[in-house]
């Protein structure tokens, strides 16, 4: 299932490493550029993160959750940013597709620590609690997935690529209210 998954969310995933604010991030961003990067991300990841945890509650992929949105509304608040308004309402999922979600909000930590180590090396002095805020756990989770029957990788497939076109449509206008 697992190289389903990636099979299935390459291009997805593409899309989100190369979005121009995320981009911003892999540069040296001033703090105005991460404010409004951070933002953008803020804007799909909370709500996102929020129904994640709705639809894993009682379920046995539940503790392979590490929530993160507080962290990343610590990060606004030291920025000055204005919380986000959510991008579009989450329509409920399947268990299958709640893992298809999860793989990818899980996927997005294994980035966070290159993100930080150039972040952190700035001289803006950004707050790096979002990026700070994950477990090394992946091989684990992928070895989980593994395991799963392959009837269900079409419908984690469409989890999946759900959550990546909602964080970029989180990412589509920044905080200044100019679309990308």
């Amino acid at each position: 299932m697992l190289s389903r998954l990636r099979a299935d969310t390459g291009a997805d995933h593409r899309k989100l490493d190369q979005h121009r604010l995320l981009a911003t991030l892999t540069a040296d961003p001033s703090r105005d550029e991460y404010r409004i990067a951070m933002t953008g991300l803020a804007r799909g990841w909370c709500p996102l993160e929020e129904a994640l945890e709705h639809s894993l509650a009682g379920s046995p992929w539940q503790p392979w959750l590490l929530p993160r949105r507080d962290a990343l509304m610590a990060d606004l608040e030291d920025l000055g940013a204005t919380p986000p308004v959510d991008p579009a309402p989450i329509p409920a999922w399947s268990p299958e597709e709640a893992v298809g979600v999860l793989y990818t909000v899980k996927g997005a930590q294994l980035g966070s620590a290159f993100l930080e180590r150039r972040l952190a090396a700035s001289d803006a002095g950004l707050p790096l609690a979002f990026f700070r805020c994950r477990e090394d756990n992946w091989p684990a989770f992928c070895q989980q997935l593994r395991s799963l029957p392959p009837a269900m990788a079409p419908s984690a497939s469409r989890g999946a690529r759900f959550a990546f076109r909602y964080l970029l449509t989180g990412l589509e206008s920044d905080s200044l209210g100019h679309d990308s």
